[in-house]
């Protein structure tokens, strides 16, 4: 009985697994994938197109049935494309070449069926059933925007320079919003217009303007276009059978020139004339642009037009699109040139980028080599060294006559091995041929090699975002990377943390590449509006403003309750920019109860795009209503200054720099040590802002001090440099003062002189020069003249003027006298000083 059983429950297991084999094998391939999962399957592939799995890290190669589910990639190659279609909706896309395409979300839940698609690279035609009256939705998103399709028709290009997605509208209505944080409203493109996205998170996030028939056929290719071409008809009956719902969406964009009754007329048939005639220009314009086979897609439009179509095409009687006449119209292209501004210029940098990116490859590779060269040297040197080591060794336990006939049979060799090596030398032969390229694969089937797909060598970091504290913040979902071509793309992020941004405050979001784990991590700045209350928090040192920031640094902040501070906007009138000569550079605030103490409170300004930094710094407002100038460092558009009490109003702003004071002494000679300074201004503009003018000296260990206007410089700094600051001015030019005086004087009288000669000895308290026969003291020039004493009406003859040292002056005269001065004159009038000589001892010598 137990052998009769034990048949019976194997006959029974081996029924079940053929149950199930048979089952799963006719079994719809959606449910097979799992319950309720939704997906696409490939129709068609031209080429090597491959799928990466969800979950997994290696690409295979798709054939037409292959299945695309949620968390699945498919990438297209150079001269590649796919077909695929929704397996329980009328949705279909074409996957043209270079394209990267990953199913976010395929789900249905209550009924309703969503689709989200995330686009890495590369174009796409898109046709969508219609979803005017459904629940549905249809989303293909990049790491900019989010295009939204009611129906039907459509392409979705991303530029290989920027990153940047642009839309082209066939039929239907497709809807774009920005995925950055941005205050402007979702835009509406309608047939015939299209959707450039833009970057700038401060900026409009897109713009709507007309079809660009000339960029086009560069952007969709080939197969797109065929696809856009078979569709011809329905998608001008879609048009037509939604032409009011057109011309309301043009008219509510201010597209249309109108009258007193609404849209005008004329207009209102010149749009139509476009819809009617938006594919035909289409098609003629990738024909002579030659992006597109001329023989394939005339053979088409005739196979097209053989099925009895209603409107069949003629590419020589394509009438051109007009332009339409409303304001709207003419500002969306205005706009649209300067994104393309904004492109070529990004491209031209992304070009240097790579450049430098291939240089830096170019000498690591050369490292590489050089090691390797390296390496292979030192192998054959040891090599060769243990051959001949085990040579004589072997050689050492022949007899002599052995050895002998074995040496010359060595050499005998070598010679032979030397000749023919000359003789190759001399045929030089030519280098064989490079063997055939692979070529390029074809057909439905995407069978065949491969070129090596290029890798992620470095994440590029995103830019710091700015938000407003309260604001809901959605991080993007892809970010630039550098791949091991040179090449850059966008690839889908994970990241691993979110941020609260209730509150003011600096916040790093960390993620990883899907798939591949390279780290990368955004910066997310959560600033408080101007006028907004802000409740101080001691553990948070910055407060980030809409255009600039607070940093406590070392200053207190109370800990508990206590009283809200705020941020506002000040009003700088003209009447002040006038009256003060300031122009606002950026923001103006008025910063109030900030209960705080303690030095180090540090304010910080954007400046405006290109601002000249010597001329902007950042002012003070005194209950006086003059602004003065605070120190200002200026790095990477930031503007940056200290203050005591932050209470008060503040600005950054355009200035001139103050007049430079007149100083006595100027530089050069002094009469003695510790002489006072006079420092002033003669004009009375100036002069006015008496007690607020402040002068500043930088002696030699670097440190700025304030003085009065009247001051005197302190044995040994003498050597300095002065500034000056009053109000509603930069600091003046800064000038460097630099003062000598005589230390000592003597009159040498010996008889090793002569008793017709004698010499003055002059000891300065700094380096001189002599140059001829002027002294330069600090850059400046003095005459020297020496009269006898009681008569400083007729100079001496100098026999001879002398530097012994540095600072040692000798002059020689004739004849003999007790006592003389020195007049040191300089030459340009502004100074003279004057020293008593007096004889020394007899005896004394030099």
């Amino acid at each position: 009985m137990k052998g009769k059983a034990g048949k019976r429950a194997l006959s029974c297991l081996i029924s079940s697994i053929v149950f199930f084999l048979i089952f799963f094998s006719v079994m719809p391939p959606a449910f097979a994938a799992g319950k309720g999962e939704r997906s696409f399957v490939v129709d068609n592939v031209v080429g090597d197109v491959f799928i990466q799995k969800a979950g997994g890290a290696k690409e295979v190669l798709v054939y037409p049935g292959t299945i695309f589910q949620e968390g699945d990639m498919l990438r297209t190659e150079d001269g590649s494309s796919a077909t695929i279609s929704s397996m329980d909706r009328d949705d279909s896309l074409v996957l043209t070449e270079n394209t990267e395409l990953y199913a976010a979300t395929l789900s249905e839940r209550n009924g309703v069926k969503q689709t989200r698609l995330q686009m890495l690279a590369g174009s796409v035609y898109a046709e969508v059933e219609p979803l005017y009256e459904s629940a549905d939705t249809f989303e293909i998103v990049n790491s900019e925007a989010a295009f939204s399709a009611r129906g039907t028709h459509f392409s979705i290009s991303i530029d290989p320079v920027t990153g940047l997605p642009t839309t082209y509208v066939y039929s239907g209505v497709v809807t774009t919003q920005s995925l950055r944080p941005t205050d402007y409203p979702a835009l509406i493109a309608y047939p015939g217009q299209q959707i450039n996205t833009n970057s700038n998170a401060l900026a409009r996030n897109a713009v709507v303007s007309q079809l660009d028939i000339n960029q086009l056929p560069d952007q969709i290719k080939e197969e797109a276009l065929r696809m856009l071409l078979e569709n011809k008809e329905r998608i001008e009956q879609e048009n037509e059978q939604r032409r009011q719902d057109i011309i309301n969406g043009y008219a509510s964009q201010d597209w249309l020139a109108m009258d007193e009754d609404g849209p005008d007329p004329e207009e209102v048939d010149r749009l139509s004339r476009n819809l009617e005639n938006l594919v035909g220009n289409i098609i003629k314009q990738a024909l002579e642009s030659g992006t597109v086979d001329r023989e394939r897609m005339e053979q088409l439009i005739e196979e097209i037009n053989n099925q009895g179509s209603s409107s069949p095409i003629d590419l020589d009687n394509v009438p051109p699109l007009e332009d339409l006449r409303g304001e709207g119209a003419r500002q969306a292209l205005e706009e649209r040139e300067r994104l393309n501004q904004q492109k070529r210029e990004e491209q031209e940098r992304r070009e240097q980028q790579r450049e430098q990116y291939e240089e830096r490859n170019r000498e690591l590779l050369e490292r590489i080599q050089e090691q390797q060269r390296q390496q292979q040297e030192a192998n054959e040197r040891a090599a060769e060294e243990a051959r001949n080591n085990a040579l004589n060794r072997y050689l050492e336990q022949l007899p002599e006559a052995d050895r002998m006939r074995f040496e010359d049979a060595d050499r005998l060799r070598a010679e032979e091995r030397e000749r023919a090596q000359q003789e190759r030398e001399q045929r030089q032969p030519s280098a064989p041929p490079p063997p055939p390229s692979r070529p390029p694969s074809g057909g439905s089937g995407g069978g065949g090699g491969s070129s090596p797909s290029p890798t992620i060598v470095e994440v590029i970091q995103p830019e710091p975002v700015k938000i407003e504290a309260g604001t809901t913040f959605t991080p993007p979902t892809q970010v630039e990377v550098m791949m091991s071509n040179g090449t850059t793309r966008n690839a889908p992020v994970q990241w691993n943390n979110a941020i609260d941004t209730s509150t003011y405050g600096y916040y790093t979001l960390t993620g990883t590449i899907a798939g591949l784990g390279r780290e990368v991590t955004l910066e997310v700045l959560v600033y408080v509006p101007y006028g907004e209350p802000i409740e101080l928090n001691p553990a948070k040192r910055v407060i980030p403003l809409p255009a600039g920031a607070i940093r406590f640094n070392e200053a207190y902040i109370p800990d508990g309750d206590s009283t809200l501070a705020t941020v506002s906007q000040f009003e700088f009138t003209e009447g002040e920019r006038e009256i003060t000569g300031l122009v606002p550079a950026g923001a103006v605030l008025q910063f109030a109860t900030f209960e705080v103490a303690g030095e180090g409170i540090e304010l910080q300004f954007i400046v405006e795009d290109g601002a000249n930094e010597d001329e902007v710094g950042i002012f003070y407002q005194q209950e006086s209503g003059v602004w003065n100038y605070l120190p200002t460092t200026i790095e990477n558009g930031i503007a940056s200054a200290t203050v005591e009490n932050i209470n008060g109003i503040y600005g950054v702003f355009y200035a001139d720099q103050a007049e430079f004071p007149t100083v006595w002494p100027g530089s050069g000679l002094i009469h003695e040590p510790n002489q006072g300074m006079e420092i002033y201004y003669e004009d009375e503009s100036i002069s006015q802002f008496e007690g607020e003018v402040r002068y500043y000296y930088q002696t030699e260990n670097g440190a700025w001090e304030e003085k009065g206007d009247d001051f005197t410089i302190d044995y040994p700094d003498w050597n300095g440099n002065l500034r000056a600051i009053y109000p509603n001015r930069l600091f003046s030019e800064t000038r460097q003062f630099s003062y000598t005086f005589i230390e000592e004087s003597t009159l040498y009288i010996g008889e090793e002189e002569g008793e017709d000669q004698m010499t003055a000895k002059i000891v300065f308290s700094g380096p001189v020069e002599l140059e001829d026969d002027q002294l330069i003291v600090n850059g400046l020039r003095y005459d020297v003249k020496v009269y006898n004493w009681g008569d400083e009406e007729t100079p001496r003859d100098i026999v001879s003027l002398d530097l012994i040292e540095e600072n040692e002056l000798l002059i020689t005269l004739q004849g003999m006298q007790d006592v003389l001065i020195v007049s040191f004159n300089s030459v340009d009038g502004s100074e003279q000083i004057k020293e008593e000589v007096n004889s020394s001892a007899a005896d004394d010598s030099l």
